[in-house]
């Protein structure tokens, strides 16, 4: 039951919200593999961090993301810090989920 409610709350937050490269991908990559299957949540987890790096070339962007290593306590002094904290979160994550 609380799969579903997770569900339908990340549709709504889809229809405000464009998804970017990494949900795209992650699409190409579970379809990609006729063999086999890579979960799409998995896939997601492996681009996230690969992502994170190229978007954080943008200084909005890179503003942004540290931002959200702020609000997730992830620490860091300077915004460059809290990127790549972020980032490596990101990979922790996939690892140890």
């Amino acid at each position: 039951g609380e799969m579903h409610y997770a569900q339908c709350i990340a549709g709504m937050a889809f229809t405000n919200a464009l998804l970017g490269i990494t949900h795209s991908l992650a699409h190409k990559t579970g379809a990609a593999f006729t063999t086999g299957h890579v979960p799409h949540g998995c896939a997601n987890a492996m681009y996230l961090p690969h992502t994170i790096e190229c978007n954080a070339h943008d200084a909005r962007a890179h503003k942004r993301y540290a931002e959200v290593a702020d609000y997730l306590g992830l620490g860091g002094n300077t915004e460059d810090e809290k990127v790549q904290n972020l980032i490596n979160r990101s990979e922790s994550s996939k690892v140890n989920s």
